[in-house]
């Protein structure tokens, strides 16, 4: 277990799925000082990031925090880099908190990153959204790249999950970064 001074990024991960699939890209590019935190779905999302922030006072070697996040039922990837920062800020705003949030700004493919500032720290939130935006469904997901990382989808949810794990591990940093190309450069640019 990392020590909280030791962390350099945290990576809040929307369900437990998100986080291994994240976890397994990290050790494959050999990303380290990452703590990779499950949030249990996207409504508590904002209340992770904002006690992260707070947290950042105390462990001043952290700079970043990503966070993997369905696409689904947005139009865009930075529509829900928006929500999750509008959600942040109305959360400062409401505890009568000295902070803000950016506008998110591309920084990849479906990766944004925006600035967050509270009582002279600032830390870097950078969102990666999974998902297939080329296709009208609005259920966007991380299966849609395990399904391209594998060359086809599977109707059970949890062998598409084991057999997309099996491939991260097994395919060369390339092709996987290929198919998840939002989580790998979310996490190069804290690595």
């Amino acid at each position: 277990m990392l020590r909280l001074r030791q962390i350099a990024a945290v990576v809040v991960c929307e369900g437990e799925k998100d986080k291994a699939v994240a976890s397994e890209i990290a050790a494959k590019l050999g990303a380290s000082s990452l703590l990779f935190l499950p949030a249990g779905g996207i409504d508590t999302i904002p209340d992770i990031i904002e006690m992260l922030v707070v947290l950042t006072r105390v462990a001043r070697k952290v700079k970043s925090i990503i966070v993997v996040v369905d696409g689904e039922d947005v139009d865009s990837p930075l529509e829900r880099a928006r929500r999750i920062r509008d959600s942040l800020a109305s959360r400062f705003v409401s505890r009568g908190m000295n902070a803000e949030a950016d506008e998110p700004q591309p920084a990849g493919a479906q990766l944004y990153k925006a600035r967050v500032r509270y009582e002279g720290q600032e830390v870097n939130l950078l969102v990666a959204v999974s998902g297939d935006f080329s296709k009208s469904s609005p259920r966007r997901a991380i299966e849609d790249h395990c399904a391209k990382l594998l060359g086809s989808a599977y109707p059970d949810k949890d062998e598409l999950h084991r057999l997309c794990l099996e491939a991260i591990r097994r395919e060369d940093m390339e092709t996987v970064c290929n198919a998840f190309p939002h989580i790998c450069a979310a996490l190069r640019a804290v690595n």
